[in-house]
C-alpha cells in the first residue's frame, strides 16, 4: 500500500509542477526531481552529486 501512495504523490507533484527533494541524513545523499534542477538554472548533467 505504501508504494501506491508514493506513486500517487509523485504523480500529483509532477502534474502540479512542484519540484521536490529528499535528503537522507544517514547517508548524506540528496535525491531531487529534474524540475528542481532546471528551476535553479542547471542542466541535469551539471548538477553533480544528486540522484533523480
Amino acid at each position: 500500500m505504501q508504494k501506491s501512495i508514493f506513486s500517487f504523490f509523485q504523480e500529483e507533484l509532477k502534474a502540479s509542477h512542484i519540484p521536490w527533494w529528499e535528503w537522507d541524513l544517514l547517508t548524506n545523499k540528496v535525491v531531487t526531481s529534474p524540475l528542481k534542477v532546471t528551476m535553479l538554472g542547471y542542466g541535469p548533467d551539471e548538477f553533480v552529486g544528486c540522484g533523480y
